[in-house]
């Protein structure tokens, strides 16, 4: 039985390598839209950090949830205003 679980093992580093590989670029391109925000916000004269703090709701929504099993919020989506 140990057999199957070290073939397992080098399929489960890949799946994990690549879903590190994905998160790293989704943050890149979270990153790369931040400053862009930054830029148009202070070409317009708008708050920067208006876009930050939404983004820090979302975020701060996914760790409340983080410790919560009910079914009825795995979907839920929080209020981005």
């Amino acid at each position: 039985m140990e057999k199957q679980n070290d073939s397992k093992q080098p399929e489960e580093d890949v799946a994990k390598a690549m879903n590190d590989l994905a998160r790293h670029s989704m943050i890149l391109k979270i990153y790369k839209d931040i400053l862009v925000d930054i830029q148009v916000c202070e070409l317009e004269g708008w708050d920067p950090l208006e876009y930050i703090h939404i983004l820090q709701k979302v975020l701060n929504h996914f760790k409340k949830r983080n410790g919560q099993d009910s079914k009825n919020n795995r979907h839920d989506k929080p209020d981005s205003r």
